[in-house]
């Protein structure tokens, strides 16, 4: 499932029925492009984690926001099969970030275990990382359909011209910069 629903791109934008594959296209491409710049997996999904213990009392899964912890096994041995219960751990669901109760994770590689769902659904997607994503669609839906990938310039027989942002357009990269440091 993809975080923009197409029909709505189509609806907003004023794309017909002929440009689904173009936009199904775009809603990939901006999709990756936005977890590659972001840094972690935005679209909701379920993960099993091995994460390294550090001897602290906090745990930072590499996604937010999270949805649900299956299991969460803290064991230097690495053989987890020994569950830590929720009444010993509070999530952060926001920033992914697990306070232990009165333990510490084990010190060493790989000394953890967790079996999550994170990240955003259509539903739950923030407001303004919606709009991030429509603008960069629309920017590259426009790219697209005037053969622009690849042009910085381009000149029209009437003597005007279009200038094509090359990445991520700049008011996208600022929200999808919000969106690196909310984990800091």
């Amino acid at each position: 499932m993809s975080l923009i629903d197409r029909d709505f791109i189509m609806k907003n934008l004023g794309y017909g029925d002929t440009q689904q594959e173009n936009i199904d296209f775009c809603i990939e491409w901006v999709t990756s492009r936005a977890e590659t710049y972001i840094g972690r997996k935005l679209t909701e999904d379920d993960f099993t984690w091995y994460l390294n213990g550090t001897g602290g009392s906090q745990i930072v899964l590499p996604a937010c926001p999270v949805t649900a912890i299956t299991s969460l096994h803290l064991d230097s041995s690495r053989t987890f099969d020994t569950e830590t219960t929720s009444d010993y751990y509070y999530l952060d669901e926001a920033t992914g970030i697990i306070d232990l109760y009165s333990k510490t994770t084990p010190i060493g590689y790989r000394t953890i275990k967790i079996v999550a769902t994170a990240g955003y659904t259509q539903d739950t997607l923030p407001g303004d990382l919606k709009m991030a994503f429509i603008s960069a669609i629309s920017h590259h839906m426009l790219k697209l359909l005037n053969k622009g990938f690849g042009v910085s310039a381009q000149s029209s027989p009437d003597g005007g011209s279009m200038s094509y942002e090359m990445e991520l357009p700049s008011d996208t990269k600022r929200v999808f910069d919000s969106y690196k440091e909310m984990r800091v």
